[in-house]
């Protein structure tokens, strides 16, 4: 398999794009947001015009004498307009303030399915991370991604409909004016739009690598099965230096945004001054030898006032919109990245049989083969033994079998299909593995086992399961039995299961499962090779007729298998069954008479 670099995952969406993308997210949870949108945006255009035209009808009342009881009649009306309209805006302003915010959230599930589905492959891609940093980034803020995007666009329309009634109020006055502003208004644009530009990629993508290294450090301090090592090893200070140098570096790069922000923002200060003062100008001019009303002036000057402002909020709001597309881009990327789902169903069949031909794998970035140009059957019903040394690629050719990684090269089939046809929900079904990592879930103790919601959760079936890998005794005495709560995260008397007890949890969850295929990946190492031969003999008697996959670096525990394969440095060296690898007193014979001494010891010791 060949990853994509980082430059391979980007696509550049065009802003009406993103724009679809997100109007129809929303539409999907917030069908009234876009009427109530345009609404607030004539209500708002109302408002903001109301009071210029007061102000030009007060001065001509003035200067024209007009009776007192037509003025005040005049007045209570606009008011009482103005007052309607304020109500109005305020209502909407509400209904869009908590729809917008609701919308915005309704992104984060597809951005959490998908980290979730993934290929598991994908997560250990640097540049997949750091993209769903900046995808997450996207959906976590107010005025940034898919929530800034919505304002922007709400933006957007109120301007338009505000520009629109200043270029008919102004186009009485002179419509050159109009050009002038324009133009001070794009040059103010441009730097706007140029310095939000830089600053997304000089600093905040450049930030997701720190911010995921501040995310780990954080999560280290704060977590409780890191809490006896770094005691003990007195890591706090050293912990707290490494903090400390990130948060450093992330300040100097934000330091940095400030700067460029501050130039940024000098540059639209002149250029509005300077804009000021030509239209006073220019109006003055209009007064003393163009014979305009000091009503008129009154007006033109508020209009072409409210022109430069809104199309200046305009075209910050196409500003903005380019800036939170890029960070649409990021997260409809994180969606669209990897394979699509789908691929048919797995037939289901008595007899399941795999066969790697000339699979090579290697890890993402790395030169090196883990495994290399391996061919291998695994009929149905056997029990087979992947040994070989820490390194030796056993867990990785686990991983292929299992569909986590797709091969380099090579294929694999089940029953002579490639398994990439089918899809993953249901090939990851065949299987009930045990790997070396065992976690715990702060789920109840039943749904830790099923793996399930507790709508399909058998406690029943949880109980034999757990019975049988010897956790009986256990259950009894838990206050709750199988419905006890597990960890402390969420409640105050949540169970903590001791190592052994984790391994025994891990094999109830594979029998439960009851997947044609069951995989012990190392999950005993922490036991003696003595107690770890027991567990996997054990285990063995009660899983009956399925296929099994057991793995060690321990060449003893699993001399009860039809078939060992022994893997060296990415390559299966030899495969065969245990009696006749010893008589051929080849790579495995030599290891496995290492480690037999140390049951021969351990047995003159008993005796």
């Amino acid at each position: 398999m060949s990853y994509k670099k980082s430059s391979e995952i980007t696509k550049e969406y065009s802003i009406f794009s993103n724009i679809l993308f997100v109007l129809k997210q929303v539409y999907r949870n917030q069908k009234a947001f876009v009427p109530m949108m345009v609404i607030q945006a004539i209500v708002g255009t109302f408002i903001t015009f109301i009071w210029l035209f007061l102000s030009k009808i007060v001065i001509d009342q003035v200067t024209n004498n007009v009776s007192v009881s037509s003025f005040i009649y005049s007045l209570i009306f606009i008011v009482i307009a103005e007052i309607i309209l304020m109500e109005v805006d305020s209502f909407l302003n509400f209904q869009n303030w908590w729809r917008i915010i609701h919308a915005r959230m309704s992104f984060i599930p597809l951005r959490m399915k998908k980290l979730l589905n993934m290929d598991y492959e994908n997560l250990e891609i640097p540049a997949v991370l750091d993209l769903s940093q900046r995808a997450e980034k996207a959906t976590e803020g107010n005025s940034d991604g898919v929530e800034g995007f919505l304002r922007s666009i709400q933006g957007l329309f109120t301007s338009t409909c505000k520009i629109i009634m200043s270029i008919t109020i102004i186009s009485f006055l002179n419509p050159l004016i109009l050009g002038f502003i324009l133009i001070l208004a794009v040059i103010s644009y441009i730097i706007t739009d140029r310095t939000k530009k830089m600053d997304k990629i000089k600093t905040w993508d450049t930030l997701s690598e720190k911010f995921r290294e501040q995310g780990y450090i954080a999560g280290v301090e704060q977590d409780f099965s890191y809490a006896k090592d770094i005691r003990v090893f007195n890591l706090s200070e050293y912990l707290l230096d490494k903090h400390k140098k990130i948060d450093s570096e992330i300040h100097d790069k934000i330091s940095e945004s400030k700067k460029r922000w501050l130039k940024a923002t000098g540059l639209n200060q002149i250029a509005a001054l300077f804009q000021e003062g030509i239209i006073y100008i220019w109006l003055i001019y209009n007064v003393l030898y163009k014979s305009l009303s000091i009503g008129n002036f009154t007006l033109y000057l508020g209009t072409i006032r409210t022109f430069f402002n809104t199309v200046g909020s305009l075209l910050s709001n196409i500003a903005n919109l380019r800036l939170q597309s890029r960070q649409i881009n990021d997260f409809r990327n994180f969606l669209a990245f990897g394979k699509e789902g789908g691929g048919k169903e797995v037939p289901q069949q008595n007899q399941y049989v795999f066969e790697f031909k000339n699979v090579s794998f290697k890890y993402p970035g790395q030169d090196t083969y883990a495994l290399k140009n391996l061919s291998l059957t695994i009929s149905s019903g056997t029990r087979l033994a992947v040994v070989g040394l820490n390194g030796a690629g056993k867990s990785t050719f686990i991983k292929l079998l299992c569909g986590l990684y797709t091969p380099s090269e090579g294929r694999i089939y089940l029953n002579g299909i490639d398994i990439n046809t089918f899809s993953k929900e249901s090939y990851y079904a065949l299987f009930a593995p045990v790997f070396q990592d065992i976690e715990v879930f702060a789920f109840p103790l039943s749904e830790n086992i099923s793996m399930k919601i507790p709508e399909k959760t058998n406690e029943a079936k949880a109980i034999e399961a757990a019975e049988k890998v010897g956790l009986k005794d256990k259950l009894h005495s838990l206050p709750n039995g199988i419905a006890s709560q597990m960890l402390k995260i969420f409640h105050d008397d949540g169970i903590d299961l001791s190592g052994g007890e984790k391994q025994k949890l891990a094999l109830a969850r594979a029998l439960y499962k009851d997947a044609p295929v069951i995989i012990l990946d190392e999950p005993t190492s922490a036991l003696d090779p003595l107690a770890e031969y027991q567990v996997y003999t054990n285990f063995d008697q009660i899983i009956g007729a399925k296929s099994a996959i057991y793995i060690s670096h321990r060449l003893a525990s699993t001399r009860f298998c039809d078939t060992i394969a022994l893997f060296s440095d990415g390559i299966l060296k030899e495969y065969d069954t245990h009696e006749n690898l010893i008589r051929k007193k080849g790579e495995y014979y030599q290891l496995f008479e290492v480690q037999a001494q140390y049951y021969r010891n351990q047995e003159q010791k008993q005796s």
